[in-house]
């Protein structure tokens, strides 16, 4: 079996991109580009070299209650 040593980058829906992006810089993210594309999607980068693409299509907070 192949050993896993390291990530890339991990996709993450969001519901704000802004509220979003706030929050991870305060974890040390740095904003990379975005949103770009038709979901759209900003790209942010830790310095450890995760990359985290937040991806602005979350479901609103009712459809989640109901679902």
């Amino acid at each position: 079996m192949k050993e896993i040593t390291g990530i890339n980058h991990v996709g993450l829906r969001v519901r704000d991109m802004q509220v979003s992006r706030t929050f991870y810089e305060q974890l040390g993210f740095e904003f990379i580009v975005g949103p770009v594309g038709p979901e759209p999607v900003a790209i942010i980068e830790h310095p450890s070299g995760v990359n985290f693409n937040l991806i602005l299509n979350a479901a609103p907070m009712l459809l989640r209650a109901m679902c």
